[in-house]
């Protein structure tokens, strides 16, 4: 049964409420009855509002300029979640489906904005008159077209290719559960509607990586970009390939090539990051995290990365202002720990206390606070200065009674040390 368009739902994001007041009225009339809700910005890594049955996400985008992250943290207001942050979030956890079903009107793109949009696949991008007075027209073109979009997505509409993809995403969704014989219906219907070309290479290689065919997967990648050497889906498909092959030079080419074309995806510059922090670039890791964050100053991943990236250099001020945006810093505070038993276990002492004093000042105070203490004692002990030793065993048991290894650090040391 055609689903009636009286009953969508809609999700409408912006923070001009001039724009949103406007919007919300034409959608009324477009589409009288639907369900309509309103954000004034979706945060931290996640949208406020979920995405569960919404028929369509309506973004008012503007133009987000790139800012230094530090300027972004520093300000005491919360900062509105940039639209590229937003778009990466969902195509994270919702795929192709909700971003056909994503609208974007926009007061004016820029190149690099356009050519993002298009690597995701939004399904309606309209840009919005400078003029005022045609503002109404602009929206009430704009809601048609989300009309028209929710309904082809609904009824599976569009062209034979465009149904046979929906389809094979749908299985491709449930592979694991899916019978043989649903599988090579979908896998064929695809070959008969795309054809050989680059789209349907791709797809056959999400296909062989579910089937954990990383050798396939390569060869249907590497076909793909034969048919089509700018197929943005297929690069990065290759691109995470290698990194998962631990490849990252390999990726690194790759990644590059495709930031050229979109230098504005925070996903992609915090992969190239990765990269090279991975081989030890801390320099090159460190620029690719800020821009990064500058362009989604919400991640919290990244800001754990960059901070991990400034404790290597030696920034710790800039690793503290980080982290105090963060949320959870287990991570951070677990490489940090692992950086300093590696420096102990290298007969580095000196370094390794130096270390942990630097961490304590880097962490926010209720983050395994009693462990770093039970540390520095532990190194002080390997280092053979004991006083100072049960001292930190005594601390860390001050703020961790029941913490059994400071406990036996305190006794071992107690009996080393003259009453």
């Amino acid at each position: 049964m055609k689903p009636s368009k009286s009953h969508a739902n809609l999700l409408l994001v912006g923070d001009d409420l001039e724009r949103i007041a406007l919007m919300t009225s034409v959608l009324e009339q477009v589409f009288p009855g639907a369900v309509i809700s309103r954000s004034g910005t979706l945060r931290m890594g996640a949208p406020d509002a979920s995405l569960q049955g919404v028929s369509a996400l309506i973004l008012l985008w503007e133009t987000n300029a790139q800012q230094d992250w530090k300027t972004l943290l520093d300000q005491k207001n919360p900062t509105h979640r940039s639209c590229e942050g937003l778009i990466c979030d969902v195509a994270s956890q919702s795929g192709d489906p909700m971003l056909r079903r994503t609208a974007v009107l926009a007061k004016g793109l820029s190149r690099e904005e356009v050519t993002f949009l298009g690597e995701f696949g939004v399904g309606c991008v309209q840009p919005m008159n400078s003029n005022k007075a045609e503002w109404e027209q602009d929206c009430l073109k704009f809601a048609r077209r989300i009309e028209k979009m929710i309904l082809l997505e609904n009824d599976d509409g569009g062209t034979p290719a465009e149904r046979s993809v929906r389809l094979f995403e749908r299985v491709l969704k449930t592979w694991s559960t899916v019978s043989d014989e649903e599988k090579v219906q979908a896998c064929d219907d695809l070959l008969r509607n795309l054809g050989d070309t680059a789209r349907y290479c791709e797809l056959m290689s999400r296909r062989s990586q579910l089937d954990n065919d990383s050798k396939a997967a390569e060869h249907w990648l590497r076909r793909s970009i034969d048919k089509n050497p700018n197929y943005l889906r297929a690069l990065q498909g290759l691109a995470d390939l290698y990194i998962e092959r631990g490849q990252l030079r390999e990726a690194l080419s790759i990644l590059e090539k495709l930031k050229l074309n979109n230098p504005r995806h925070p996903g992609r510059l915090a992969k190239i990051a990765e990269c090279h922090l991975a081989l030890g670039e801390l320099e090159r890791a460190d620029s690719a995290f800020s821009k990064s964050l500058s362009l989604d100053e919400h991640s919290m991943q990244v800001r754990e990365d960059l901070a991990r990236v400034k404790l290597a250099m030696n920034d710790y001020e800039a690793a503290k202002l980080l982290l105090e945006h963060c949320g959870d810093v287990t991570k951070v505070a677990s490489y940090l720990n692992a950086y300093g038993i590696q420096l102990v276990r290298a007969g580095r002492y000196e370094e390794s206390i130096e270390h942990y004093k630097k961490a304590q000042m880097v962490l926010p105070t209720n983050t395994n606070r009693h462990q770093i203490l039970f540390n520095i004692g532990l190194a002080y002990a390997k280092w053979g200065r004991f006083p100072e030793a049960r001292q930190y065993a005594q601390l860390a048991l001050a703020r961790e009674p029941n913490y059994a290894k400071a406990a036996q650090l305190l006794r071992t040391m107690e009996d080393r040390l003259p009453q």
